[in-house]
């Protein structure tokens, strides 16, 4: 069992921490394209531990929550370089996850702007 198999993506669970409720039926999906793609896969885990967290009702981030997050932008930028898969489905879907992770993490402005230029700055 995985990470994203762990989070809760049928509609009869509790709406207020529901993937599927809160962001849309395509978070379904999500776990028969793992594996296909990197950034995808590095997406899907991020956002599955800023939910789990979220679920739990705890409000700051955990280190793994943000490494995660980091990892998984590090992996999307690279992808990007390549044209094909820059152009991929998969792609794009792992963008929309991250969106979603990021309104889970939220991470204060001061620490924003470090994770972002972090990133930035170091090529995987």
């Amino acid at each position: 069992m995985t990470l994203i198999d762990k989070v809760h993506l049928t509609t009869d669970s509790d709406l207020r921490y529901n993937l599927t409720w809160a962001f849309g039926n395509f978070i379904q999906d999500v776990p028969r394209r793992l594996g296909k793609n990197a950034a995808l896969d590095a997406a899907a885990t991020s956002l599955a531990l800023s939910h789990v967290r979220y679920s739990t009702g705890r409000r700051d981030a955990a280190p793994e929550e943000i490494k995660a997050y980091i990892n998984a932008l590090k992996v999307l930028r690279n992808c990007l370089d390549d044209a094909e898969v820059a152009r991929d489905a998969n792609t794009l879907c792992a963008v929309m996850l991250l969106l979603f992770a990021q309104v889970n993490i939220h991470l204060p402005g001061e620490t924003s702007r470090v994770v972002l230029t972090s990133t930035a700055n170091d090529r995987c």
